[in-house]
């Protein structure tokens, strides 16, 4: 892959991607689950962010945040990708697919807003540790065990503290956990 586009303010997007590879694979490696397949997501994300590098705002956020939710998107399209072509058979087919799924209805739309504004409303009764558990389990999709490891605590403390965040959660939404 050739890394030509550069950005004047920042540095080459080259060295962007050589300098934070280990956290591109961090972010890629749980995601897509199968090492076979994290070096074809690793190629597929670095694409994506050499064709939206001029895009990045340093004002909106950090140089690694924005490689982070790149990564994080771009690693779920990709096994997206990869069901669709593996159930569709074809680009065509899973292309329909795709767009059948995307089909919303005014009133989906409406359910979907405020049901972001509830969990919203929940994350903000998340103390740092509780948020961070939570982000790492279902937004960076790690496994307990790898959290665990990273914040010192042991794979049970931390499944029982993703228990009682989600009643925290649920019970601040309204509903019901069902495990």
């Amino acid at each position: 892959m050739s890394f030509e586009k550069q950005k004047t303010d920042y540095m080459p997007v080259e060295l962007v991607i050589g300098q934070h590879r280990g956290l591109l694979h961090y972010i890629i490696r749980p995601i897509v689950g199968d090492e076979n397949l994290v070096d074809d997501c690793f190629s597929a994300v670095t694409e994506i962010i050499v064709k939206n590098y001029d895009k990045y705002d340093s004002s909106r956020g950090t140089l690694a945040a924005w490689l982070t939710k790149v990564a994080r998107n771009g690693a779920l399209s990709f096994v997206q990708n990869k069901k669709y072509a593996m159930t569709a058979g074809d680009r065509q087919d899973a292309a329909r697919m795709e767009e059948v799924a995307d089909r919303k209805t005014p009133e989906d739309h409406l359910i979907q807003k405020e049901n972001l504004a509830e969990l919203k409303e929940a994350l903000k009764s998340l103390d740092k540790l509780e948020a961070e558990i939570l982000l790492r389990k279902y937004y960076y999709m790690q496994e307990t065990r790898q959290i665990g490891a990273e914040l010192g605590l042991s794979e049970r403390a931390v499944e029982g503290r993703l228990y009682r965040i989600k009643k925290k959660m649920m019970k601040k939404m309204g509903g019901a956990i069902h495990d």
